[in-house]
């Protein structure tokens, strides 16, 4: 009988984006696209495009961006940049979409700890505008006390045509002036985008069905005219140009150029940094990892999700293999190449162990 002690729990690594990514190299990209975001010389609106295909870490360096932008890591010289995070894939429609991305910015006030300043420069927004009824008590929560836009944005009679966005448009402005600016603003004073910017990353565009991308890009370009506004989207780009031919055949490029002011295109993970995410999450088998590194590398495209699944399926084949009382120590490298097999050749897996059924 196998000891269940002395069998090892099996590792499996979180597909979570990486918190610091250093093999990757992402620091120092994050840090470049934040000195663009931060930059008080860059006019805004500005509409930022990360792209990269699936699993290439897209998500992980939008995190790394923002983690740039905070006020505990942003260089002396940036703007004040307040962050939204905005998941478009998970809404059905313009109005949705346009509601829910409102509702986000909202949020982020409302949980946001700003200066008395700028409090007060909120609730002068508030009495100015003469904010009464369900919308007024949305508003007011963003000072204190409990928000829920949601219910507001469900009732509006005008929803359908995105009315309400018009209605709403200045003191929405005013509002999100007033809190990216770092001292307040003054009911009637100018905006300068010098001083401060809303960052709103826009994450997994690609995940949208085709109809559904076109309709997320449609509603950012509402805030196009929108001095503070900075838009950071991540997406694979053939993903979303093959989704905008489907409603502009002939103008897909010519679509997203309109949009996108700034592109940064991830490039594929080096293989010497593919083999110090193998090390670090084997540290164990570094040998065997040096060895095969190259190989995984490539067989997987120098995709970073990829990686992390090939390990974790190596990891349950170990935890299998112990299971059943076999013993990988004598040829320590032949799971290794069995799970490359699988990998870049699974019609030849399955013949091979058809034939061990037949010949065990």
């Amino acid at each position: 009988m196998i000891d269940k002690k002395s069998k090892p729990l099996p590792h499996i690594i979180s597909d979570d984006p990486e918190s610091t990514a250093p093999q990757f190299r992402f620091a120092e990209y994050a840090q470049s696209i934040a000195d663009v975001i931060g930059n008080p010389e860059n006019q805004t609106p500005l509409v930022l495009g990360l792209y990269g295909a699936w699993g290439s870490g897209k998500t992980t360096l939008m995190k790394r961006v923002e983690h740039y932008l905070q006020p505990a890591q942003k260089k002396p010289e940036y703007r004040t940049c307040k962050t939204v995070w905005f998941q478009a894939w998970k809404y059905a429609d313009e109005d949705a979409i346009l509601a829910a991305l409102i509702e986000e910015i909202f949020k982020a006030i409302h949980r946001d700890t700003f200066e008395d300043s700028v409090k007060a420069s909120i609730e002068a927004v508030i009495g100015k505008f003469q904010l009464t009824g369900a919308l007024g008590d949305v508003v007011k929560g963003l000072t204190g006390g409990v928000i829920d836009p949601g219910k507001w944005f469900a009732s509006l009679p005008y929803k359908d045509k995105l009315g309400f966005y018009d209605v709403f448009q200045e003191c929405f402005d005013r509002l999100v002036w007033a809190y990216v600016t770092p001292t307040g603003l003054k009911v009637d004073e100018a905006f300068n985008d010098r001083e401060g910017a809303l960052v709103i990353f826009i994450d997994d565009l690609d995940r949208c069905p085709h109809p559904r991308v076109v309709k997320v890009l449609e509603t950012i370009k509402l805030f196009m005219d929108k001095s503070g506004c900075v838009f950071v989207i991540g997406a694979d780009r053939e993903v979303i140009e093959t989704a905008i031919k489907e409603t502009y055949p002939d103008g897909a490029q010519q679509f997203m150029d309109k949009i996108v002011q700034v592109t940064f295109a991830l490039p594929p993970v080096p293989t010497p940094d593919i083999q110090k995410f193998l090390i670090k999450h084997a540290p164990e088998q570094q040998a065997m990892m040096e060895k095969f590194a190259p190989l995984i590398a490539r067989v997987l495209g120098h995709n970073i999700r990829a990686v992390k699944r090939f390990l974790n399926n190596m990891r349950l084949a170990e935890s299998l293999v112990a299971s059943v009382g076999g013993d990988l120590s004598r040829n320590p490298h032949a799971l290794m190449r069995w799970s490359i097999v699988e990998y870049v050749y699974p019609d030849l897996a399955k013949v091979i162990r058809a034939m061990c059924k037949l010949f065990p």
